[in-house]
């Protein structure tokens, strides 16, 4: 089998959600600065604990599943998704729960473009999440790579070896996903198609 892999994270990278989430998470966090917010994601989201005093309990994945359908998509990366399809299979690794993603995507019709979506209901590690896609579909870390975001993720695709395309359109900013080493670093949409190609082919 010569299966290749393409894994989206979701947040950052297909949608672009960072102002509502850090708004959700402000309503438990009301002193949760934007800096202290997206240093946040510099591990895994899952492992944060001890934020500030909270001044109310919420459901965050509740409310974010009521405001994710008015959410816009990243300008240019619907066309990309369309075009790697056309040569490997796509799935996606995200921290948000599998429904907000498959309700997004089939919202814009995207849906049928990915195998598999799995999110934080999946597993809170990303590692674990990789590795159970690894697994399924017989590959090696070498036949997959990762588009994403945040120096965390970056950092878990590390521990499976799991090369990177580090994006600079979302939660974290290109000095920040430069110290993660990724296998390449990119500041607009255009270029996902030749860079998927170039770590693939």
């Amino acid at each position: 089998m010569n299966q290749k892999l393409v894994i989206f994270d979701f947040d950052g990278v297909i949608i672009d959600s960072f102002k509502t989430v850090f708004d959700i998470t402000r309503l438990e966090r009301p002193t949760l600065t934007e800096q202290a917010y997206r240093k946040l994601f510099e591990g895994n989201i899952n492992d944060v604990k001890n934020l500030s005093p909270s001044s109310q309990k919420i459901d965050f994945f509740d409310i974010y599943s009521k405001k994710a359908a008015s959410l816009l998509l990243i300008p240019g990366v619907v066309e990309q998704i369309k075009k790697i399809s056309d040569y490997y299979d796509l799935t996606i690794v995200s921290s948000t729960t599998t429904p907000i993603i498959d309700n997004f995507l089939k919202q814009h019709d995207l849906r049928d473009y990915f195998k598999e979506i799995l999110g934080n209901d999946v597993a809170f590690s990303k590692v674990t999440k990789f590795k159970m896609l690894f697994k399924q579909y017989q590959i090696l870390n070498t036949d997959a790579v990762y588009i994403t975001d945040t120096l965390g993720d970056i950092r878990e695709a590390t521990q499976v070896n799991l090369p990177c395309i580090a994006v600079t359109w979302g939660f974290h900013d290109e000095d920040l996903l430069r110290s993660g080493s990724p296998a390449r670093l990119i500041n607009n949409p255009k270029e996902l198609v030749p860079k998927v190609f170039e770590i693939l082919a």
